[in-house]
C-alpha cells in the first residue's frame, strides 16, 4: 500500500517539481561549478566555502537560512499543486491512516530536499574530518528538523486542502495591499511570481550586503555599482511579468481615462517597494563606508532603472529571449556610465530614456492577445 502511495506522489509531486525547476538547478550548478577555471579550482572553492560555514557563525546562519528557504520553496510547490482542481484526487489519501500518510510525506520530502541535503552532507563530512563537531551537529539537527517538520506540514496541509475556510499566510498578506494600480501589481507579485521574486531578492540582498560591508581598504565603489546594475538586470523576469500582467490582466486601463503619468508614478512606487531589501542591504554604504551621497544615488537610481527596463518593453513586441538580449546591451551602457562619478547624469539618462520609451511607445504598443483577436 505504501509503495502505491509513493508512486502516486512521485508522478504528481516529485517528478513535476524537478521538471519545472530543472532550469533553476542547472543555473545553480553553473554558478557554483561552471564559473571556476578547472575542476581543481572548483574543489578548492567549495572546500573553502564549507570551512567558512563550519567556522564562521555568520556563514553558518546564512547557509541554514538558504536551506530553510529551499524547504519553504518545496512546501510552496506542494501546496500550490494539491490545491489545483486537476490534483483533487490526491485528497483521497486523507482516507488512509495518519501514519501511512506521514510515512509517504517523509519519503517525498527526503527526495525533494535531496539537492540541498547532498551538499550539506559534504559540509558535514568536512566538519567531521577537521574536527568541527559542534557545527556538524548543528547541520545534522537542522536538516533533521526541516525534514520532519516539512513532512508533518505537508501531511497537515493535505488534510486541510479540501477546506474552503482555510486562509493561508499569503492570502493574509495580499489583503494588506490597497485596491489601486500599485496594490494590484504587488498582489500579482505575491500571488503569482513569489518564488522567483524571493530567489532574486535573496541573491541580490546577500551580494549587496556583503560588498557594502567590506573594509574600507578593500571596498571599491565601482565594483559595487557594477554588481548593483547586474542585480537590477536580474530583475528582468519580474519586470517582464509585471508588464505582461499590466497588458493582459489590467488591459481595461487602456479603455479608461488613466493618464500615462499616473502609470509611470504607480510603476515607480511599485519598483521602489520591490527594491526595499536592496535599499536596506546598501545602508552600510552610508553607515559603514560613510558615503551618504553615493548611497542616495543608489536609492534613486534603482527604481528609475527598473522603470527604464519596463519602458523598453513598449518599444516593440518583445519575446522574453529578445528582451534579455536588449537588457544585456543596456547593462553594458550603464556599466560604462558607472565608471565615472557622474551619478546625476547616469540617473537622469535612465529616467529620460524611460520617459521617451513610455511616451513614444505606450499608445502604439499592440499586445499579442490583441493581435490574435483582430486576426
Amino acid at each position: 500500500m505504501l509503495t502505491d502511495i509513493i508512486q502516486i506522489l512521485r508522478r504528481s509531486i516529485t517528478a513535476p517539481f524537478y521538471r519545472q525547476h530543472a532550469g533553476f538547478f542547472l543555473f545553480l550548478f553553473f554558478l557554483f561549478f561552471g564559473t571556476q577555471p578547472s575542476f581543481t579550482d572548483a574543489v578548492l572553492f567549495h572546500t573553502a566555502l564549507m570551512k567558512s560555514i563550519l567556522t564562521s557563525g555568520m556563514f553558518f546562519m546564512i547557509a541554514m537560512l538558504v536551506w530553510l528557504i529551499y524547504t519553504l520553496k518545496v512546501f510552496q510547490f506542494f501546496y500550490s499543486t494539491i490545491t489545483k482542481a486537476s490534483y483533487l484526487f490526491l485528497q483521497t489519501l486523507n482516507t488512509l491512516p495518519y501514519r501511512q500518510r506521514l510515512a509517504a510525506m517523509l519519503y517525498q520530502q527526503a527526495i525533494l530536499l535531496l539537492p540541498a541535503t547532498v551538499y550539506f552532507l559534504f559540509v558535514a563530512g568536512i566538519g567531521i574530518y577537521h574536527g568541527h563537531l559542534k557545527a556538524t551537529a548543528g547541520i545534522a539537527i537542522t536538516g533533521f528538523l526541516l525534514w520532519i517538520f516539512s513532512a508533518i506540514a505537508c501531511a497537515k496541509i493535505l488534510y486541510q486542502a479540501g477546506s474552503h475556510h482555510h486562509t493561508g499566510f499569503k492570502q493574509k498578506i495580499i489583503r494588506l495591499f490597497p485596491d489601486n494600480l500599485p496594490g494590484f501589481l504587488l498582489k500579482f507579485c505575491t500571488q503569482h511570481i513569489f518564488s522567483a521574486l524571493l530567489t532574486i531578492k535573496l541573491i541580490s540582498f546577500f551580494c549587496l550586503y556583503g560588498l557594502s560591508r567590506l573594509e574600507a581598504d578593500v571596498y571599491e565603489q565601482r565594483i559595487l555599482w557594477l554588481i548593483y546594475i547586474s542585480v537590477l538586470i536580474g530583475h528582468g523576469l519580474i519586470v517582464y511579468k509585471l508588464h505582461e500582467f499590466t497588458e493582459t490582466g489590467l488591459s481595461f486601463l487602456r479603455n479608461m481615462p488613466f493618464p500615462i503619468h499616473k502609470l509611470l508614478l504607480s510603476l515607480l512606487a511599485v519598483y521602489t517597494i520591490l527594491l526595499l531589501p536592496e535599499i536596506w542591504a546598501l545602508k552600510s554604504v552610508a553607515i559603514h563606508q560613510q558615503q551618504v551621497m553615493d548611497y542616495t544615488w543608489l536609492v534613486i537610481f534603482g527604481p528609475c532603472f527598473l522603470l527604464l527596463m519596463h519602458g523598453l518593453l513598449y518599444t516593440e513586441q518583445q519575446k522574453l529571449e529578445n528582451y534579455f538580449g536588449l537588457l544585456f546591451g543596456i547593462w553594458i551602457v550603464f556599466v560604462f556610465f558607472s565608471l565615472s562619478s557622474q551619478r546625476l547624469l547616469m540617473t537622469g539618462f535612465a529616467l529620460l530614456l524611460a520617459l521617451v520609451c513610455f511616451y513614444t511607445g505606450y499608445y502604439r504598443y499592440q499586445p499579442s492577445f490583441a493581435k490574435k483577436e483582430g486576426a
